[in-house]
């Protein structure tokens, strides 16, 4: 994976109802600590880069104006720089957009060759070895211009 352009996306919306009280609209689930010391956007952030082996410097995350100062010191616990491309929603529109938001964005700050990695800041995987397959399998596919979910 060396040499590649490899751009992770994490989306962190979110109205912050499902866990509540625990979590709230300014503070939702994506920022508590449910798994361990690290809240689940900063577990997805530091799995999501040593399995692409992207730099958290071109880390993006998709969020809410509401949330960004959250945002930025979630990401900056782990590393400074990955608070670089911290992208808010004009308005919350569901994950479409926000994929789209961030596609437009990629393109033009890191070109079109670029490969974007998109991932929900709320999620938990305890199986980092599998993920590490499905992601090389897909970055493959992706290289011969394939669009690839999983």
């Amino acid at each position: 994976m060396a040499g590649e352009m490899i751009v992770t996306v994490i989306l962190c919306g979110g109205s912050g109802t499902r866990l509540w009280p625990a979590s709230r609209e300014n503070h939702p689930k994506q920022f508590l600590p449910l798994m361990n010391d690290f809240s689940l956007l900063q577990n997805t952030m530091r799995r999501a880069l040593r399995v692409s082996g992207a730099d958290a410097s071109s880390l993006v995350v998709v969020t809410l104006a509401a949330m960004e100062d959250g945002v930025a010191r979630q990401l900056a616990e782990i590393d400074a720089t990955a608070t670089n491309h911290i992208l808010c929603e004009p308005s919350a529109r569901n994950t479409a957009a926000a994929v789209a938001f961030a596609a437009d964005y990629i393109h033009k700050t890191f070109g079109p060759d670029a490969f974007m990695w998109v991932l929900p800041a709320d999620h938990h995987i305890t199986r980092e070895d599998i993920l590490t397959q499905a992601f090389g399998h897909a970055l493959a596919s992706a290289k011969e211009n394939n669009l690839v979910t999983f």
